[in-house]
């Protein structure tokens, strides 16, 4: 399972909330165990892209929210907000939410 943050996550009402993109289809209740920090460069033909080290997290999938909706999953290459609960201290924005063993490639 994979969602890339887009936006700085904010952390509401014990909860934490981040904009991305679907990697993979997700469901509630699913659970990220690592975040992998990205940088992405364009060049004049391409977009380089550069991962930094793997750090180990808990976080479950509470809600996921898209286009007004609250639902229950979401699917690949779609934008959502999710709603996570756990440890998200190590979280911020142009960071990859994985579940392991996930392929890193956007």
């Amino acid at each position: 399972m994979k969602f890339v943050i887009e936006g700085m996550p904010e952390y509401k009402m014990n909860l934490w909330h981040v904009i991305g993109r679907c990697g993979s289809d997700i469901q509630i209740n699913n659970t990220f165990t690592c975040i992998v920090p990205y940088k992405a460069t364009v060049t004049e033909n391409d977009v380089l892209v550069t991962y930094g080290e793997k750090i180990s997290i808990c976080l479950k999938i509470e809600k996921i929210f898209a286009y007004g909706r609250e639902l229950d999953e979401w699917s690949k290459g779609m934008t959502a907000l999710l709603v996570l609960s756990g440890d998200g201290n190590k979280l911020d924005n142009d960071m990859v939410l994985l579940s392991e063993p996930e392929s890193l490639l956007i």
